[in-house]
């Protein structure tokens, strides 16, 4: 269970980010707008772990991501990026946590059957340096506002994260944040009869590499 929250955000999200691709892109410039097309490499990685009475689990996504578009504004100088139909969509069923029980109890507790995606909304980012650019191998880091939500209820999460220009138009992004489930009105999932309790608190995590097209 654990794994399936580090494997959502986001950015988480994105996750996200994925959600999280519309940090860009050109050094040094003035307040703009615009959309960019994007893609999701297959080396990203998004995780959700957990952990119950017994043990720890982790949950990954095993879902490929489609082509995706951000929309983006910078900010007069700020270091703020304001984005506009920004989403990221996890496919509940895609989550893997590396055994059945703990998959069907979790996809159960997130009702995949009725929402079958957890969907990660990039509302806006602040450059915690102030600064309009990223440059080439230099980490920045960066707060990320983002809209959560699972099943039908929708949270304002905002998660620190730290971006790399890896070459022209590919970033590398990472990320992390906690998660309860009764922020979202729902109850741990439990196994074996109520044997195996999962416990309140989900980490999820990614690791993107994003590519502008």
């Amino acid at each position: 269970m654990g794994s399936l929250f580090r494997y959502i955000k986001y950015f988480s999200i994105l996750g996200t980010l994925v959600v999280l691709t519309g940090f860009d892109l050109i050094d040094n410039h003035p307040a703009f707008h615009d959309y960019r097309d994007y893609i999701l490499k297959p080396s990203s990685v998004l995780s959700i772990n957990g952990e119950t009475n017994v043990n720890s689990f982790c949950c990954s996504s095993q879902q490929k991501f489609p082509k995706g578009r951000v929309g983006y504004e910078w900010g007069k100088g700020n270091g703020k990026l304001n984005f506009k139909n920004t989403q990221l969509k996890i496919n509940v069923q895609s989550l893997d946590c590396g055994a059945n029980a703990i998959n069907k109890d979790l996809q159960k507790t997130l009702q995949a059957e009725s929402f079958p995606y957890i969907t990660i909304e990039l509302k806006e980012a602040l450059n915690t340096d102030g600064g309009n650019s990223i440059k080439k191998n230099q980490w920045v880091e960066f707060l990320a506002k983002t809209e959560i939500t699972l099943c039908c209820v929708t949270k304002e999460v905002t998660i620190p994260v730290v971006i790399r220009k890896s070459a022209d138009n590919r970033f590398q992004i990472i990320g992390s944040t906690i998660l309860q489930f009764r922020d979202f009105e729902l109850e741990p999932p439990t196994v074996m009869m109520g044997l195996i309790k999962v416990k309140e608190t989900l980490d999820i995590s990614f690791d993107l590499d994003a590519v502008l097209i």
